[in-house]
């Protein structure tokens, strides 16, 4: 006879009905579930025990060890011997693919987050850690520095070609690049809204604001109190969106060179004026 194991020294077991003291048993209910298929050993069909004692419906035990090239028990080290292999349909001679080399792994993780960023998040964990890897990644999506590991979003090449591709992907850099004025001037020069995850220092950086609003009048929103107050940024945010005047300060509100701007733009803008603007003759007929 063919040793298998300790526990069943005679060659794999077949039956029906995996037994209750069968280690493949659910803990809360005693009922024996295939491990692969995630059902309950209930439907009639053959199965396998193992030499260590776990169960197996025949066929998705052959379909799992081709598809994995894997001689292993899933639940443990044992490995099946040829007459379980043969048992299975598979022949003695079945061996488990070796390892790719690392260099080919990295190889082929390029190709594929060169084809979509978001492929990163499947890659070996260490490989969200590889230059090279990240930046194929985000050049091609720039949503991917999600994925990449903190050593990468704290990399400036690598965030600054996130950010050129997509400007509020800012959020996911680190605090120190949150806080470089380049990399939030990239982004914003993007993604105009972007300003949203830039530090209050910069959000009152008048450079850096010009850019948002120049790019998105909407982006004044998220500008300090006072670049909301200057007439400069104002005007640049209401000449690309008129709608922008919302979120000028009161005073600008009741400039008539802002809201005519506002208007002109954006003749839905007026609501946004002060009441002596809108009670402006020159300012409701422009």
């Amino acid at each position: 006879s063919t040793v298998t194991g300790d526990r069943y020294p005679n060659g794999p077991r077949f039956t029906t009905d995996c037994p209750d003291d069968e280690p493949d048993c659910d803990d809360n209910n005693k009922v024996p579930v295939d491990p692969i298929l995630k059902e309950q050993f209930n439907d009639g069909r053959p199965i396998i025990i193992l030499g260590c004692g776990h169960c197996f419906n025949i066929d998705s035990l052959a379909r799992w060890a081709t598809s994995k090239r894997s001689r292993r028990c899933i639940y443990n080290d044992y490995d099946m011997t040829d007459v379980e292999l043969a048992e299975l349909g598979l022949t003695p001679t079945f061996q488990p693919l070796q390892p790719l080399p690392t260099a080919v792994v990295k190889q082929q993780a390029i190709a594929a987050v060169s084809l979509n960023g978001l492929a990163l998040a499947s890659v070996p964990y260490e490989l969200r850690g590889d230059r090279e890897v990240v930046l194929a990644a985000v050049n091609e999506y720039g949503f991917a520095l999600t994925y990449a590991s903190d050593e990468m979003k704290n990399d400036r090449e690598v965030v600054l070609a996130a950010v050129n591709q997509s400007g509020r992907v800012l959020q996911y850099a680190s605090s120190a690049l949150k806080n470089d004025k380049e990399v939030v001037l990239a982004a914003v020069n993007q993604q105009g809204r972007a300003l949203l995850y830039a530090p209050s220092a910069l959000k009152n950086d008048k450079e850096v604001v010009l850019a948002a609003v120049n790019r998105d009048g909407h982006a004044l929103f998220y500008a300090s109190d006072a670049l909301k107050n200057d007439n400069d940024v104002v005007l640049a945010a209401v000449n690309k969106n008129g709608w922008a005047l919302e979120y000028a300060s009161d005073e600008l509100k009741n400039d008539r060179e802002v809201v005519l701007a506002a208007v002109n733009q954006d003749g839905h803008a007026l609501r946004h004026a002060s009441n002596e603007m809108r009670n402006d003759k020159e300012v409701v007929l422009a």
